[in-house]
């Protein structure tokens, strides 16, 4: 083979041993049921969809989540005839291998073929992501989706051309189908987009107007359906009211404020919450209680700013925290037992893998030349960051960050050698500075967060 081709041929094989990876951790579980909460409540909104074709919870007619994994679901269990979670696992698993061919693409095409394919290894490879298969989460279609927007962004800045920036727009569009916090990156990619217009004279604003419009006619469709289902403008879902009040009132707790919600759920099904929150709102829409908890929970956190900076922060510490929702599982046996060397060399290869990404990409972000791709990717991961901290933290949510972090992790390995010559300046300075908050946050994490967890796995 000559010479030329002997990257793809290492990219090929990279991904068939993801794919043994991934069949072999699918044939562990293979028998295992659900094992979250919010694993059921898709799936009663997926076996709606495909026996009623009609998005509904508990009889009625609903908006409370984003649709776009109920969508995927149903749609496989309409092909295969079941409504067995294995099915679903599957079609994840070609989730997982067509985001390490996107995130292959993006690397290569903007910092070369090495680049592409230690990206790609990170998403291969990343005990998390491997794990995550088995879960009916929103994560694996997200993270194609976040991935596929942000090789067509990057193609866009090196080209301009319509027909990428439309591209960007709708897979971010059906990413916010999926996770509604994309939301309001439809905003954030737009302005960054105009004012990148005013550095780059290249661009015209029918680009700009080309990623908005994608954006926008896929979400259309949902948001006038929602509309009319509640008789007043209604966005993706009806989730962000109970998030914001239930993680900023009297009741949340100060230490994982999001554990409001594990308290509530263990407690029994109420309509979402709401219902026993405002009896009086018993009749309304889910809009009209959305909104009261949105108004309510802004007062509140107005009223009392040293708290609601307090749980920011917690919030802010669990985002980054490492990542342990497929311990939990390995934990509370939802693999059966597994021997404790076993579980150690998994739990090890979970923090070393997420804690090497993020130290990576933090030395990248100091070292390596930023171009507007990497500029785009800063003022991403500052709003979504942001967004998790005024609401709802947890390990998992930074997951979507991971394209960028992978990549920015990447050149930061092939340029080591240029760091380290250069460890005595200001720039190795900042990012160890970086680093060092990590490191305090992963140690807040686990030894106050996660002590019941470290508890249980001593014992």
């Amino acid at each position: 083979m000559p010479p030329a081709l002997r990257p793809t041929r290492h990219f090929l094989a990279l991904l068939a041993v993801a794919l043994v990876i991934r069949l072999a951790v699918l044939g562990v579980g293979i028998d295992r049921e659900l094992f979250y909460p919010d694993e059921r409540e898709y799936v009663e909104l997926a076996k709606n969809l495909a026996t009623d074709n009609e998005f509904s919870y508990k009889g009625r007619p609903t908006s409370f989540r984003p649709p776009g994994f109920a969508f995927i679901m149903s749609a496989v269990f309409r092909m295969s005839g079941t409504t067995a979670p294995v099915p679903v696992r599957v079609v994840q698993i070609f989730f997982s291998l067509a985001t390490i061919v996107v995130v292959y693409r993006l690397g290569r095409d903007g910092w070369g073929e090495q680049v592409g394919l230690i990206a790609a290894g990170v998403f291969a490879f990343y005990p998390t992501c491997i794990g995550f298969n088995n879960i009916l989460l929103t994560e694996p279609s997200g993270l194609f989706f976040v991935s596929l927007t942000c090789w067509m962004l990057l193609r866009h800045l090196q080209n301009p051309h319509v027909g990428w920036a439309l591209g960007a727009g709708l897979a971010l569009g059906l990413g916010t189908l999926i996770r509604d916090t994309f939301f309001y990156g439809g905003l954030v990619t737009t302005l960054f987009l105009i004012g990148h217009k005013f550095w780059d004279r290249r661009y015209r604003w029918r680009q700009v107007a080309s990623f908005a419009a994608g954006f926008i006619l896929v979400l259309s469709p949902w948001i006038v359906r929602n509309t009319l289902l509640h008789g007043q403008l209604t966005m993706i879902s009806t989730v962000g009211g109970i998030n914001l009040y239930l993680c900023n009132s009297d009741e949340t707790p100060l230490i994982r404020p999001g554990y409001i919600f594990i308290t509530r759920a263990a407690s029994g099904d109420d309509g979402y919450y709401y219902d026993s929150l405002f009896p009086e709102m018993r009749t309304a829409s889910e809009t009209a209680k959305q909104n009261l908890a949105m108004r309510k929970g802004l007062e509140y956190m107005i009223a009392n700013p040293g708290i609601t900076a307090l749980r920011s922060l917690n919030r802010f510490v669990d985002f980054w925290g490492q990542e342990r929702l497929v311990i939990n599982q390995l934990l509370n046996k939802y693999y059966g037992e597994v021997p404790l060397f076993v579980m150690l060399t998994i739990i090890l290869a979970i923090f070393v893998s997420y804690s090497f990404v993020v130290i990576a990409a933090s030395f990248g972000y100091w070292f390596v030349r930023l171009t507007a791709f990497d500029i785009f990717g800063l003022i991403f991961i500052a709003y979504y960051t942001g967004m998790h901290t005024l609401v709802l933290g947890h390990p998992r949510y930074h997951l979507p960050l991971l394209p960028l972090l992978a990549i920015m992790a990447a050149r930061a390995f092939l340029a080591r050698a240029e760091i380290f010559a250069n460890r005595r300046s200001w720039r190795f300075v900042g990012a160890i500075s970086v680093t060092a908050v990590f490191v305090v946050i992963w140690t807040i994490g686990l030894l106050y967060f996660d002590i019941d967890k470290v508890k249980m796995l001593m014992n």
